[in-house]
Formats: C-alpha cells, sequence, structure tokens
C-alpha cells in the first residue's frame, strides 16, 4: 500500500541520516583533536617566549 511504501521511504532517508550525522561527528572529533594539538602547540610556544 501507499503508507507502507511512505514508512519504507521515510526509514531509507532516516537510516541515510544516521550515516551522515555519525559522519560529520566523527570529522568534529578528529577537528577538536587537531585544534587540541594546535593550541597546545601555541601555548608551548608562548612560553617559550616568555622565557626569554
Amino acid at each position: 500500500s501507499e503508507y507502507r511504501r511512505q514508512i519504507q521511504s521515510l526509514t531509507c532517508e532516516v537510516d541515510a541520516l544516521k550515516g551522515t550525522n555519525e559522519s560529520l561527528e566523527r570529522q568534529m572529533r578528529e577537528m577538536e583533536d587537531a585544534f587540541g594539538v594546535e593550541a597546545a602547540n601555541y601555548q608551548d610556544s608562548i612560553a617559550r617566549l616568555q622565557e626569554e
């Protein structure tokens, strides 16, 4: 029936969006890690410059 087809279509859409969401969350964690490393490097540079 039309109702069942619509549910199936929406279920596929939800599954696809879940996949997109997981991918974006993974990218966000990777960026947070990279920015954390970058910030730590800046802190090291600041500490070295303050020692001079």
